[in-house]
């Protein structure tokens, strides 16, 4: 698994509430690919920009089964930080059928968990021809974990020793490993 945490061309991406995309998904990718270890994967985790990610990813060699995941927060760009949230949550993208499948189990995890408002599966997991899906040679899909411009997002975004092993148990799903280890549950 190659893990492409948020790093932007144009500078850091800023929420509300202290949050910074560029800071906060490198802890979500190296929370992520430490379960991903423990799952019995191997794993890389991008520090650069998307051309170099997409470069590191190619370079790793392939097999049928090696993934290359984005990994960002979503924003509507408004520079407060309502309580409510008229965003929706997770979303995911894809280019390719086996992408499409990768994608539509990381909104299946992550998606129902985040606490924006998920809309029917076939909005929220899209088609979109991104760099990182279309530059890469591995099976690849994309997360934008939850929208980092409102409080509620945010708080989750930065409690991601709750959620990010959901990219893990994603992973066991789409390439039909159902007896993977098994994972906290969330405390109410």
């Amino acid at each position: 698994m190659y893990l492409s945490p948020a790093h932007h061309w144009g500078g850091w991406k800023f929420g509300c509430n202290g949050y910074t995309e560029d800071i906060n998904m490198p802890l979500v990718a190296k929370k992520a690919a430490s379960d991903l270890k423990i799952r019995r994967y191997k794993v890389r985790v991008g520090a650069a920009d998307p051309d170099e990610n997409v470069t590191r990813s190619n370079g790793w060699g392939t097999t049928s089964k090696r993934r290359h995941i984005v990994l960002h927060s979503n924003a509507n760009g408004t520079p407060s930080c309502p309580a409510s949230v008229d965003d929706k949550g997770t979303q995911t993208y894809y280019v390719s059928a086996t992408g499409h499948d990768l994608a539509d189990d990381l909104w299946d995890k992550i998606g129902f968990e985040s606490p924006g408002v998920e809309d029917a599966r076939s909005s929220d997991v899209i088609n979109k021809a991104f760099y990182e899906l279309t530059a890469t040679s591995a099976v690849a899909a994309y997360v934008e974990t939850e929208f980092h411009d409102w409080a509620g997002g945010v708080t989750w975004l930065k409690d991601y020793d709750t959620w990010a092993w959901r990219v893990g148990y994603a992973v066991d799903t789409h390439l039909g490993y159902p007896d993977a280890p098994p994972q906290p549950q969330r405390q109410p």
